[in-house]
């Protein structure tokens, strides 16, 4: 919930965007933000995973590797925000989502289709992070075609990791709504 109100799938991809950028964000802040506000937005899948992975690793997560996690997933998702604005390339990204099961249509009681995220088990976080920025954007693609992503890179202190700071500036009626996505 952000103010007391529910979490939509584009404020829980957006919320990891910024999560601290600047600060870092530990295991606390992490898993707070996947029961908070991803949890509260994503279906709980029905199927078993489509793709059988190999067991993870039992290698104990650090802190340092933690970091490396969330950062090379907010890399990705800078990536699928360009892409998402080409209406070409997002169609595979959005297929190939949906036939993975993290993103599926439900129908409404007036008969109207919306996508939401599913929660599949062994979704890595990059997976579960695009299924919420692709359910947003099947939901409102307008949003994303006549957006823009503007990036710029600077080294963090805390950790040595280069940050990326994105913005995807949303055009909306009566005036443009700018979101500040920072990624590391």
């Amino acid at each position: 919930m952000l103010n007391g109100e529910p979490t939509t799938a584009r404020d829980a991809a957006v919320l990891f965007m910024r999560g601290g950028a600047h600060e870092g964000w530990g295991r606390r802040e992490l898993a707070a933000w996947l029961v908070c506000h991803y949890g509260s937005c994503v279906a709980e899948s029905s199927d078993p995973p489509r793709s059988a992975r190999p067991p993870r690793s039992s290698t104990e997560v650090t802190a340092g590797s933690l970091c490396e996690v969330i950062a090379a997933a907010r890399m990705r998702m800078v990536t699928l925000l360009e892409d998402l604005r080409d209406r070409d390339t997002a169609e595979g990204v959005t297929r190939s989502l949906i036939a993975r099961g993290f993103v599926e249509a439900v129908r409404d009681e007036h008969g109207a289709i919306a996508y939401v995220p599913v929660d599949q088990r062994r979704m890595r976080l990059a997976e579960r992070v695009a299924s919420l920025f692709v359910a947003d954007y099947l939901n409102a693609p307008f949003d994303y075609w006549r957006g823009r992503v503007a990036t710029e890179c600077f080294p963090r202190r805390d950790s040595g990791i280069n940050e990326i700071a994105a913005e995807l500036e949303i055009v909306e009626e009566p005036a443009p709504v700018t979101l500040r996505l920072v990624s590391a």
